[in-house]
């Protein structure tokens, strides 16, 4: 069977280093250099091996499972590796249409259980669905902790520099310790359009569907560990009623054990706007802004208010009877301009998405806000539910070009290998 096989774990400082190697028939769900590396805001370096190593584990696991590979550790913490069959079975019943077949392999498993303390901490980007989970469990002082390398590339460090700024702001305004910021390659060392091409079949996208809510998890693990943490907390993307194959569910998130800290993914019994008013009514109520930051097309870290999500929350706000410049959009009017036109046709108008517009238009025909605003009023008609949109027709497309592409990578492997 191929192994994917750890062969250091170090931590100097705040600098953690995993090497580790990978059979050449993985190679391609690889990037050259076989390192991982995560830089912490603080000192790591009493952590023991067996929990050091997590970061990488969560990483690659859905890689082995998906690739039929073993992952071999030379240590592993006890409580982690008893979690993982949970997470694994998270993940199947997410996306049936997949063969999750490899599995783990540890050398020596150590038991570093503690009794967790009252803290705990929370995953925090900026965007809406982690600001209502501050805002939900604020009365705990979680302690924040902010990923370089997930949304922001690390070659953008003047975005950095603004992330960084706005997570210790958000601690200051809500009387918090310092933010964890950790600074992770953690993208850069998977290929993802070939690991993208391997989960075709779930027509979702690698970093999305199967990557993202474990690997930020995982980041955690060393400072919940010091720190003793109750729960640390991740919040929702989506609802009971508006499922979706995601790599941060709960089926997911809350069998992933960071030694003795518990995951919660949290808010999930709220939808989108629901959060959007939470915030809103927090902030009406504190006198405060709270400055979101939810854009993924703009570097720099700030928001374009031309992308579907920056439109998507423009909105939201809107309908609450903000003004979403007050939020961190200060150019939504002329983010918005033709929108009207823009809107029922390209904003991946998938079944999930439809349901979150709807929920909008529902909240705008409730408070009437905006209501003689011609750049805003024209979004109390529209039909999201009409059909075939851009966006169905768009992800058709690629559904069909990402499993020709799996076609044609295994015609290449046979004529390779002679067969």
């Amino acid at each position: 069977m191929n192994v994917i096989r750890v062969d250091s774990v170090s931590a100097v400082g705040g600098r953690l280093r995993v090497s580790y190697n990978v059979p050449s028939v993985l190679e391609q769900y690889f990037t050259a250099e076989r390192i991982f590396e995560a830089e912490y805001s603080e000192d790591i370096s009493a952590v023991p091996e067996s929990v050091l190593v997590i970061p990488f584990v969560c990483n690659v696991l859905p890689i082995a499972w998906l690739a039929d590979a073993v992952l071999e550790l030379p240590q592993l913490d006890k409580e982690f590796y008893e979690g993982i069959p949970g997470v694994l079975e998270g993940y199947r019943n997410m996306s049936p249409m997949l063969e999750f077949k490899g599995m783990v392999k540890v050398r020596q498993l150590v038991d570093n259980s503690y009794t967790p303390s009252e803290r705990v901490g929370a995953l925090f980007s900026g965007g809406v669905d982690a600001f209502a989970t501050l805002i939900a469990h604020a009365d705990e002082k979680p302690r924040l902790v902010t990923l370089w390398g997930a949304d922001v590339k690390l070659t953008d460090t003047a975005g950095w520099s603004r992330v960084k700024q706005h997570a210790e702001d958000t601690c200051r305004e809500f009387g918090l310790a310092a933010p964890l910021l950790v600074r992770s390659n953690f993208r850069l060392m998977v290929n993802e359009s070939a690991l993208s091409i391997l989960v075709a079949a779930s027509r979702d996208g690698w970093w999305h569907g199967y990557q993202h809510g474990i690997a930020l998890l995982g980041h955690a693990a060393p400072v919940a560990y010091l720190e003793r943490w109750k729960t640390l907390y991740i919040a929702s993307s989506f609802t009971p009623d508006n499922k979706a194959i995601c790599a941060s569910d709960p089926t997911i998130d809350n069998q992933l054990h960071l030694v003795s800290t518990r995951v919660w993914h949290d808010q999930y019994e709220y939808h989108r706007q629901q959060k959007v008013g939470h915030i809103v009514e927090h902030c009406r109520a504190m006198g405060r802004k709270a400055m979101l930051r939810v854009c993924w097309i703009i570097s720099g870290g700030t928001n374009c208010c031309m992308c579907e999500k920056c439109q998507r929350t423009i909105f939201a706000l809107l309908a609450e009877g903000e003004d979403p410049a007050d939020y961190g959009f200060t150019a939504w009017r002329a983010g918005i301009a033709g929108t009207k036109s823009w809107t029922p046709r390209h904003c991946r108008h998938t079944p999930k998405h439809r349901k979150v517009y709807a929920q909008i238009q529902t909240r705008f025909r409730e408070t009437q806000a905006y209501q003689d605003d011609p750049a805003v009023n024209w979004f109390y008609k529209v039909n999201f539910y009409q059909t075939p949109t851009i966006g169905d027709k768009l992800r058709t497309l690629i559904g069909k070009g990402t499993s020709f592409a799996r076609r044609c990578l295994r015609f290449a492997r046979r004529q390779l290998s002679g067969k």
